[in-house]
């Protein structure tokens, strides 16, 4: 399982330093619950060959994407109360990496929309 190192802690192979990205036996995660957290990797992104993009495409893609963050805002302000966790701070770094690598065509807006899913679900409370 794939685990992002909220707090680092000391191993028989070394020290894992907080930040880092980490394969981890499922069996341990309840062992270093508090200092790891799952990372999203449902659907491990992989970086395509770059293809060229128009003006124009790049603006389209920049605007839906716009319009995927504003709807899951929206979703979270009708349905529950935002609170920040561990998983979504990951989250909200990694849609901003892949918003970048959208818009020069290096992501696709189903990966983009499924990251924005994952953030969400991660951070909203029901009322």
């Amino acid at each position: 399982m794939k685990v992002r190192v909220i707090e680092s802690f000391n191993t028989a192979r070394g020290r894992i330093a907080e930040g880092s990205i980490v394969d981890i036996p499922e069996s341990m995660f309840d062992r270093l619950k508090g200092k790891v957290i799952p990372f999203p990797c449902h659907n491990p992104f992989k970086v395509k060959p770059a293809k060229p993009i128009t003006k124009g495409r790049r603006e389209t893609l920049r605007m839906v994407a716009d319009a995927i963050l504003e709807q899951a805002v929206q979703d979270i302000q009708t349905v529950g109360v935002w609170q920040l966790t561990p998983t979504s701070s990951v989250l909200e770094k990694e849609i901003n990496r892949i918003h970048g690598l959208l818009l020069e065509g290096l992501a696709t807006l189903e990966e983009f929309k499924n990251l924005v899913t994952d953030w969400k679900r991660s951070g909203v409370t029901l009322h």
